[in-house]
């Protein structure tokens, strides 16, 4: 009769090692539950779910997901040419970074906004339209306009915006250490040290 071997629980805190000006970590509880935050300069990102192990991967799961990061408060017809798309909630340090893709058809616009958070596109039916944060652009909020007539739209940022959203994210785990590439770390493989 083979012992059956008891796995131990990775709970704990596991923190970042070996990237510069980059502090991160995940906290995992007991309770299936975990919390993540990241810090590099002026940008902080945080993030939460459930986590569950498959063999020697961790799995991370955002609770809810799939959260947009912008909220469509107004739409209407303009006599101006092209599309108007502007951003209320944010300041002159994060409008920049926003960036809208208006796509009809096969044809498709990019732009980013300039510091007052206002985005001109050129002229042309918005059957989707894409807004994302370039901080974090693993994630993007999708619009499908009730009227393609519409050209000028207003967008409002929700505190979302800087979460970290994990879908059916696996790591590895090894005994005191999780390592992994995370959703926006392009191929940077990252080293978390279990200290708690």
């Amino acid at each position: 009769m083979q012992a059956q071997i008891k796995t131990a629980s990775p709970a704990g805190e596991y923190y970042l090692r070996g990237v510069m000006e980059t502090a991160a970590g995940f906290k995992l509880n007991e309770d299936s539950s975990f919390q993540f935050f990241f810090s590099y300069g002026a940008l902080d990102r945080q993030g939460h779910g459930k986590w569950k192990m498959e063999g020697d991967k961790i799995i991370f799961d955002s609770n809810p997901k799939n959260l947009r990061d912008f909220k469509l408060t107004a739409s209407k017809k303009d006599e101006q040419e092209g599309i108007t798309i502007i951003f209320t909630g944010g300041n002159a340090a994060i409008n920049k970074y926003l960036h809208t893709i208006v796509r009809t058809g096969s044809k498709e616009a990019h732009t980013a906004a300039g510091n007052d958070g206002i985005a001109m596109l050129p002229a042309m039916k918005a059957d989707t339209i894409i807004l994302f944060f370039e901080w974090c652009a693993e994630k993007q909020s999708v619009f499908t306009p009730g009227r393609t007539s519409d050209n000028r739209y207003t967008f409002e940022l929700l505190p979302t915006i800087f979460d970290v959203v994990f879908d059916n994210f696996k790591m590895s785990v090894q005994p005191g250490k999780i390592t992994g590439v995370l959703p926006f770390s392009g191929d940077l493989v990252c080293n978390f040290v279990k200290e708690k």
